[in-house]
């Protein structure tokens, strides 16, 4: 029994240290038109804050929290929207201090209209992305939804966009 509860702590202490912790966050902006026959062209502005927190396991798995702060103007009304979308992150090529990476992301979340009751939803995201470390401790990332999908209750039609959006911001390890 004490070996094994030896071998436990000190397996739990050999991936502590070789883990990392970060925090950071990015600002995203998004626009779209667009347009149907007959009907004229919409144009959709949206723009996010997501803070994040994360723990990298090794140099190729990391797992993430993001939260998404968000509005969208369409048509002279604001969607605001909180989503919470926990992450997967696989690093798969370096390049001096650039890492590239793809992160898969499933997210729950909440719309609120002007006026209205809001709608809750699901998002699933396959983000690629990078990492410029300028040191141990910082790096900025840059990401873009390549897939996404999202649905919200009592909304008819679903979401399916590719390459949606552009997020850029820090990151800082501990």
């Amino acid at each position: 029994m004490k070996k094994a509860l030896f071998i436990v702590v000190l397996l739990t202490a050999w991936v502590g240290a070789q883990a990392q912790v970060f925090v950071g966050g990015t600002v995203g902006i998004d626009f779209n038109t667009v347009g149907s026959d007959g009907e004229g062209s919409v144009t959709t502005y949206t723009a996010q804050v997501a803070p994040e927190v994360g723990y990298r396991f090794n140099k190729t798995w990391t797992l993430g929290l993001q939260t998404v702060f968000g509005g969208v103007a369409v048509k002279g009304e604001t969607i605001s929207q909180v989503v919470i979308a926990p992450y997967v992150r696989a690093t798969f090529a370096r390049a001096g201090i650039v890492d590239f990476f793809g992160e898969a992301s499933v997210g729950y979340g909440h719309q609120n209209y002007d006026g209205y009751d809001g709608v809750s939803g699901a998002v699933i995201a396959l983000r690629p992305g990078m990492a410029i470390n300028f040191s141990r401790r910082f790096a900025v990332i840059a990401r873009t939804n390549l897939l996404q999908y999202e649905y919200w209750d009592g909304v008819y039609g679903v979401d399916f966009s590719i390459n949606k959006g552009f997020s850029v911001g820090v990151q800082i390890n501990f």
